[in-house]
């Protein structure tokens, strides 16, 4: 993606490009990669990141830069013919921490210490990157940041040298949500003129992705890049290669371990499903209601004369005189205005459940955008236009599950067993927030009623046989 995923950067992506990024992890993860440089040099790294709390994660990482063997020259050899050969290399050892200062924003800080040795020559600084990120709607994001802000290396030759300061502001776009990512950002090195990288990703499945991007720091090639991701269970694998002409291509591959299984998160309903309420106690009298209304407004006289339609009461009851007639119109007036009302309150009904799926689809997008707070809010305002409806309940307990608040996540998964008390997702997931909360005695007594409704539920047996295996260490 031509290096330029600033705007998007998150887990240990952050420590590297931005560690705003940070505040936006939702899993800890393990990354190690290398680097196969043009010229034998070759660059590797090992980084961690794990979110703190709802709204901050950190990371760890060192990378190490080796420059490869080279021939010793002299000024009276200087083709260093025969001569020994020595090495150089470059170390990097970082911290950095993200959290968000307001609901759209999130800042962060790397601290990181820096080596340098060639030879019998070795020069050591401290140095800092400061991020800025934006995550806003509409499947937008924006960034800034800076690099290399710190102090002079240490003492040798030339002690006053300095690694070069460098801005980029970056921004990203889902062209289409989950499917195509667009990112672009300009960066501006100290000396150096500026640059301009840009980026797509187009998800095939989700398995695999493909990249491509332009990188217009390359200026021995024209700067393309390629690369594709592959991606199951804990597990994903990222590979990018681009072109540096006469000198060759460089090659990175990176393979990442999460911690958190993705199996353990609830997913929501895909928005492509049919709209599913389960009313636990429906009003029968407003369905009575429409299921008798007549399909056009009858007349007066024709009420007159057969007022058993409208006053079920009335139909035993002779009619012998005017005044009677009057009594019997009069109370199928007053029928027809109650039922009349009635089918404005269903009208209204419908009209707030058309609202509080549009809700859903909004706080869908911004779930899948990993926009975590966003979507609470857009699922909360659906379940208070529809109280009824099953997917905003269960994707809001799928957020905070996201989140680590499993007390709030069980509390909507028992809303959606309300509904339909037979939901064996959501008493799943409930039992691993139990799990989660150390209530393991609680997540069995919930996984034996998983198998109540689907005995040949795997997970669920699973769960039951580590959770009273004593030996075996909790996850």
């Amino acid at each position: 993606m031509g290096d330029a995923i600033t705007a998007v950067a998150r887990g240990t992506d952050s420590l590297r490009y931005n560690p705003a990024g940070l505040a936006n992890t939702q899993r800890r993860n393990f990354e190690f990669m290398y680097n196969n440089l043009v010229l034998d040099i070759g660059m590797a790294s090992a980084s961690y990141a794990a979110p703190l709390e709802d709204v901050s994660g950190y990371a760890l990482g060192i990378k190490w830069l080796d420059y490869g063997e080279i021939v010793r020259t002299t000024v009276t050899n200087q083709t260093g013919a025969g001569n020994t050969t020595f090495g150089a290399t470059d170390v990097a050892i970082s911290m950095a921490y993200g959290r968000k200062i307001l609901p759209n924003w999130a800042a962060g800080v790397t601290g990181r210490f820096f080596t340098t040795e060639i030879s019998s020559q070795s020069k050591s600084t401290v140095l800092a990157d400061f991020g800025l990120q934006w995550t806003g709607s509409y499947r937008a994001s924006a960034a800034l940041t800076v690099h290399n802000a710190g102090i002079d290396l240490g003492s040798g030759v030339n002690s006053n040298e300095k690694l070069p300061l460098a801005f980029r502001v970056a921004g990203a776009y889902w062209i289409k949500p989950q499917k195509l990512l667009a990112t672009f950002e300009v960066e501006k090195a100290k000396f150096e003129n500026g640059s301009l990288q840009i980026g797509l990703e187009y998800r095939i499945n989700e398995l695999f992705k493909a990249r491509m991007g332009y990188d217009g720091r390359v200026e021995t090639s024209n700067g393309l890049t390629a690369g594709f991701g592959f991606g199951k269970g804990n597990l994903g694998v990222d590979y990018a290669y681009s072109a540096f002409g006469d000198f060759g291509g460089n090659h990175r591959i990176s393979v990442k371990y999460y911690f958190d299984p993705r199996t353990a998160v609830p997913r929501p309903p895909s928005d492509k499903e049919p709209i599913k309420h389960v009313h636990a106690k429906p009003n029968q009298k407003i369905v009575a209601a429409i299921q008798s209304q007549p399909k056009s407004k009858p007349k007066k006289k024709e009420i007159l004369e057969d007022p058993v339609e409208i006053v079920e009461e009335k139909s035993a009851v002779e009619i012998d005189s005017m005044d009677e007639a009057m009594k019997v119109s009069g109370a199928a007036a007053e029928s027809e205005m109650k039922t009349n009302a009635e089918i404005k309150a269903v009208r209204e009904e419908s009209q707030y459940s058309r609202a509080a799926e549009r809700m859903v689809l909004t706080g869908g997008e911004h779930f899948r955008a990993g926009e975590l707070i966003q979507a609470v809010i857009f699922y909360r305002a659906a379940i208070s236009l529809d109280n009824y409806n099953r997917k905003a309940h269960y994707n809001l307990a799928t957020v905070y599950y996201r989140q680590h608040k499993y007390e709030k996540s069980i509390a909507s998964y028992e809303s959606v067993l309300e509904l339909d008390p037979r939901d064996k997702d959501s008493l799943f997931y409930k039992g691993l927030c139990l799990q989660q909360l150390g209530r393991n005695e609680e997540a069995v007594q919930v996984f034996t009623e998983v198998l109540k409704i689907d005995p040949g539920n795997t997970s669920a047996k699973q769960r039951i046989r580590f959770l009273k295996n004593p030996r075996r260490k909790r996850d």
